[in-house]
């Protein structure tokens, strides 16, 4: 567990060093934070991100609250979280990929949804 905790932190570190030091301010691609219903912001993206946030509350409730024989371990209570962040992420940045292509602000949210993906396969690879 030990090495999955530093694993992280690196994964972490080399994040910050990717978006904030390289996108940031040798390529000054800045990020865009909105939020949901952002004014900005399209219907059908808006609809995707609700339809997203919808999924996450029922598989949670189905995960977490349902009655089993045996119940799920940690790691699959935990991953519509990370599901939900990495596919929210996933969507914004196909969301500025598609409508303010210039800007390139969709590197930090698909760099962002890299990040979701290596902590959970880091977390699923050192589970016992």
């Amino acid at each position: 567990m030990n090495a999955a905790i530093i694993s992280i932190v690196i994964i972490f570190l080399i994040y910050f060093a990717i978006s904030q030091l390289y996108f940031k301010r040798k390529l000054h691609i800045k990020p865009k934070s909105t939020f949901m219903f952002h004014q900005d912001r399209k219907g059908l993206w808006i609809f995707i991100d609700c339809v997203l946030l919808v999924l996450f509350i029922w598989a949670m409730f189905w995960v977490n609250v349902e009655e089993r024989p045996e119940p799920f371990s940690g790691f699959v209570r935990t991953s519509p979280m990370f599901a939900l962040f990495f596919l929210t992420n996933l969507n914004r940045g196909l969301e500025e990929w598609l409508t303010h292509r210039e800007d390139k602000a969709y590197y930090h949210e698909w760099l962002g949804s890299l990040l979701f993906l290596t902590v959970v396969a880091i977390l699923f690879l050192a589970q016992p």
